[in-house]
């Protein structure tokens, strides 16, 4: 089972930070359960890990707009490992938006990923972790672990008239 977590500014500074018009995105963090597995040898042995999203997504968008979706963060790691080197993933996109699909994400982070709304008010777009990766390098050894996730449901951003 994963969980996501949306953090959104509250309380009085929040009205005042919302109404000053410099709220422009919403920090999404999602934590998921995923079975691991070396890359190069996917049906090798595999292990319970997880996979870690943190993005800053738009609150709503508007039927025809350009928006941006910052990744902050995209990792897998086998639980006994914790997240290593050279962290990547990928997510999906989906719903009335342009490109649509996974899109893999290798970093540096943070790393801007740019889309436009095709939908009409009342439409959601859906993003989610699909996989995470890490590298792990050390004297004598580098392992790669790809890590995926059935359950990496992130968030929905609303399609809303402008």
């Amino acid at each position: 089972m994963g969980f996501g977590r949306v953090v959104r500014v509250a309380g009085a500074a929040g009205v005042a930070v919302a109404m000053s018009g410099l709220l422009t995105g919403c920090e999404v963090k999602g934590r998921f359960v995923a079975t691991c597995h070396g890359v190069g040898d996917p049906t090798g042995p595999q292990g319970p890990g997880h996979v870690e999203v943190d993005l800053e997504v738009p609150p709503r968008v508007a039927p025809g707009a350009t928006f941006t979706i910052r990744v902050d963060a995209l990792v897998g790691y086998p639980d006994q490992a914790g997240p290593g080197q050279d962290q990547a993933g990928t997510l999906s996109v989906t719903g009335p938006v342009t490109p649509s699909g996974p899109i893999f994400v290798d970093g540096p982070y943070p790393e801007a990923l740019t889309f436009t709304a095709t939908g009409q008010p009342g439409d959601e777009i859906t993003v989610t972790a699909i996989d995470g990766r890490s590298r792990y390098i050390g004297p004598g050894f580098d392992l790669t672990f790809d890590c995926d996730t059935t359950a990496g449901h992130v968030t929905d951003i609303p399609i809303a008239a402008p």
